[in-house]
């Protein structure tokens, strides 16, 4: 018959250490035992229940305790790693984002504080930050990383940045796809004080790919079925641009020569500029009549995507040059 705690402990060695299981893991599972087969031996049948079932409790407490310390001391190793280069970019981007979005916030507050009641101001802020974040979290990775690495390019670094990047174009797809257009909506009819039509930007991401524009006319404000499908392709642009961004500003900070903080930070900043000023050319081109709706629509992504290829099929070349010398 197996013992109680015994399946318990087999899962958890599997996850901690010995240290951890000798001095953590083990007494708990000890104890449990001890006072049930003592309980047990005295026929104390309900007795023995209550002990085995305080006695998982207990364990269940350390086995938690224990994950959350050793997960800490992972993140905090994680973050010192490599010279404090996956800490310095996390502060960078951190820093970016709050400024992005708090400079979009408050020019769109500046406008409208005069037509609004005080006591609202709060949720004018609360609605305006998913179309924010939208472009504060690609910006972010993109000057974080540049700024952050400083060179420091190991392949640890890269993988987690590489995960950094993929957690954050989900968490913009979701903003992107259903989080914005409900915020978009909120926002206009509070600052209108009635009920709207919506546009093409309070639509949500599988409205725009799946009626027919046809079919909506009566819910939105008038727009073109070319007005759809760019709608449709910003938004996953958007989604992809921190995936791209970061692929763009590892290449960067990838050459050998770190360069000094000014110029690291200048390059982030041109970089950054010319990333935000694409979005808005991009978009006056397509309401100009003078270019296809997604190709208007991916050029930021993929002008960046081209010149991270360009510069990295340049780094590949003078290494090779360097090792043939």
């Amino acid at each position: 018959m197996t013992r109680p705690g015994a399946r318990i402990r087999q899962l958890a060695a599997r996850f901690f250490n010995a240290r951890t299981m000798a001095s953590l893991i083990d007494p708990a599972v000890a104890d449990l035992q001890h006072e049930h087969d003592a309980a047990a031996r005295h026929g104390l049948v309900w007795r023995s229940q209550r002990i085995r079932l305080e006695g998982y409790i207990a364990i269940g407490k350390v086995i938690a305790a224990t994950t959350i310390r050793c997960s800490a001391a992972a993140v905090a190793d994680w973050v010192r790693a490599d010279d404090w280069a996956i800490g310095r970019t996390i502060g960078f981007s951190v820093v970016t984002v709050t400024a992005v979005t708090a400079l979009m916030t408050g020019s769109t507050i500046s406008r409208f504080a005069h037509v609004v009641a005080g006591d609202t101001m709060l949720r004018i802020v609360v609605y305006m930050m998913p179309s924010a974040l939208v472009i504060a979290i690609p910006l972010s990775l993109l000057v974080g990383i540049i700024s952050g690495i400083r060179g420091l390019t190991t392949t640890r670094v890269t993988r987690s940045l590489i995960v950094v990047a993929a957690i954050c174009s989900i968490a913009t797809f979701v903003l992107a796809a259903s989080t914005l257009p409900a915020a978009n909506q909120s926002f206009r009819e509070l600052v209108a004080g009635r009920h709207l039509l919506r546009g093409l930007n309070e639509l949500t991401l599988s409205e725009l790919a799946a009626r027919d524009p046809t079919e909506i006319r009566r819910l939105i404000t008038s727009e073109t079925t070319n007005g759809f499908a760019f709608a449709f392709h910003v938004r996953l642009g958007l989604a992809v641009a921190p995936l791209v961004l970061s692929f763009f500003s590892l290449t960067v900070a990838g050459g050998k020569r770190r360069n000094g903080r000014f110029v690291t930070g200048l390059i982030a900043l041109t970089a950054s500029v010319a990333y935000y000023s694409l979005l808005y050319e991009t978009r006056a081109w397509f309401n100009a009549g003078r270019l296809d709706p997604m190709l208007a629509a991916w050029i930021p992504d993929v002008a960046f995507l081209l010149a991270a290829l360009l510069l990295r099929w340049r780094h590949v070349a003078s290494e090779m040059s360097a090792a043939q010398a």
